[in-house]
C-alpha cells in the first residue's frame, strides 16, 4: 500500500512539473535562428541611425550602426566603458548595448536617447518594437556574423 502511494505522489509531481514548464514563455531565440544581416541590421537602420544618433562620423559612443555594423558591435570595446565589449556572445549582462537599452542606471543614459537643448535623456522604444528582443536573441545564439 505504501509503495502505491509513493508511486502516485511521484507521478503527480512529474505531471505538475511538466505542466508548469509547458506554460513558461518561449524566448524568440528558442524559436528560430536570428540573422544579423536580415533581422538586426534593418532594425538598426530604422531606429538607431535616424537623427544622426549612430550613423557615420558623429555616431554616439563612436558606434556606427548605419553600415553593416557587425564588427563595431562585436569586436570593439565600448567607448563609454573601455574595459567592456559592446556585445559579448551568450552573455546579456556583460553586453553594454543591452545594458544601455534596458536603461541600467549604472551604464549612464539609456538608449534610445534624445537631445533636448543641452540635456540628453533616455526615451522608450515604441510599443511593440522588436529591436531589443531580436538583439537579445541574437546575442544568446552566439552573436554570429550571419
Amino acid at each position: 500500500m505504501m509503495k502505491k502511494q509513493i508511486i502516485t505522489i511521484l507521478l503527480l509531481g512529474f505531471v505538475f512539473v511538466s505542466c508548469e514548464k509547458a506554460i513558461e514563455p518561449v524566448e524568440i531565440f528558442e524559436i528560430r535562428k536570428i540573422s544579423f544581416k536580415d533581422d538586426l541590421q534593418p532594425l538598426f537602420n530604422q531606429h538607431c541611425t535616424t537623427q544622426g544618433c549612430h550613423s557615420y562620423f558623429e555616431a554616439a559612443g563612436k558606434l556606427d550602426l548605419a553600415k553593416y555594423s557587425y564588427l563595431d558591435l562585436t569586436q570593439e570595446m565600448s567607448h563609454e566603458f573601455p574595459d567592456m565589449y559592446r556585445v559579448v556572445p551568450y552573455n546579456l549582462d556583460s553586453s553594454v548595448v543591452i545594458q544601455k537599452l534596458e536603461k541600467n542606471a549604472a551604464f549612464g543614459v539609456g538608449m534610445p536617447a534624445t537631445l533636448v537643448g543641452a540635456n540628453i535623456s533616455s526615451i522608450d522604444l515604441p510599443a511593440g518594437d522588436s529591436t531589443l528582443i531580436f538583439l537579445k536573441g541574437w546575442i544568446m545564439q552566439g552573436a554570429k556574423d550571419n
